[in-house]
């Protein structure tokens, strides 16, 4: 992308198929949307994206109607006020004008897309509104409320949904955990804080989808991956495991890696 376009990547948003492509959308540093063809392995820019809105962060939409159902994933790129979502066709453009988006997520078991967004020029009032995973007309959930000092959460929050409890998202702000049930305020205090100085990089669960089978995990198990950059020693990434059902410590891998970008559960099939 540098060598060809003078720009580079700032993030991934999920995999799109059709019957005669592959891709994966990008946001770009320069603000356009830029796609990568995974049967060609080459980089071209979505024009029309690009003339909908800049944007500055891609990401994804994920929700599942089923607990062994497949994971439903949409694609969303997004700025201060706006998500687009580009497929095969079409682009698909929601404004939030007046406000700013703080961070987004889907509930686990509904097509239900939830906003928190901050009121321009009132920086502690906020409100909630709800989407679908194709960008519907945006709903209201609740109206203008004001937070002192200011919400626990920003836009690099990461998301985390799970069937263990499908009313409320997961997601961490600085060292911490927080359980938000997303039709109500955002919570003030946090259900899991990790040692200080660990910043969280990615978070996942032990879905199995169908391979849950006469078990039944049904997701028991938050997976936190982080970095402390002053922790002693070469490797200073770590992995924290909780249990949803009383967010206690079931195990923690201190010190295992470098800093961790991605983790994902792997389920053993034997």
């Amino acid at each position: 992308m540098q060598e060809n376009g003078g720009t580079h990547c700032t993030g991934f948003a999920g995999e799109s198929a059709s019957s005669a492509a592959y891709y994966t959308l990008m946001a770009g540093a320069d603000g356009k949307t830029y796609r990568y063809d995974l049967y060609g392995d080459f980089v071209s820019e979505r024009p029309d994206a690009s003339a909908t809105a800049k944007v500055d962060r891609a990401g994804r939409i994920l929700y599942r109607t089923s607990a062994t159902g497949k994971p439903k994933m949409e694609n969303v790129l997004y700025n201060e006020h706006t998500l687009i979502q580009p497929d095969n066709a079409k682009v698909t453009k929601l404004d939030f004008s007046g406000y700013k988006i703080v961070n987004f997520s889907a509930t686990a078991d509904k097509n239900i897309v939830y906003v928190l967004l901050q009121k321009e020029g009132a920086e502690n009032t906020y409100c909630i509104k709800s989407t679908t995973g194709s960008l519907k007309a945006a709903k209201s959930v609740l109206p203008d409320f004001v937070v002192e000092g200011g919400v626990k959460m920003d836009r690099n929050s990461i998301m985390v949904t799970s069937f263990n409890a499908p009313d409320f998202i997961y997601y961490s702000y600085d060292n911490a955990i927080y359980r938000w049930t997303p039709t109500t305020l955002p919570p003030t205090s946090p259900k899991i804080t990790l040692p200080k100085g660990e910043q969280i990089m990615s978070m996942c669960t032990n879905f199995m989808g169908s391979f849950q089978g006469a078990e039944g995990t049904f997701e028991t198990l938050l997976y936190v991956a982080t970095w402390n950059p002053d922790r002693a020693g070469e490797n200073k990434g770590s992995v924290y495991i909780y249990q949803f059902s009383d967010d206690s410590l079931v195990k923690k891998y201190e010190g295992i890696c470098a800093k961790p970008v991605k983790i994902m559960y792997k389920y053993r099939i034997s």
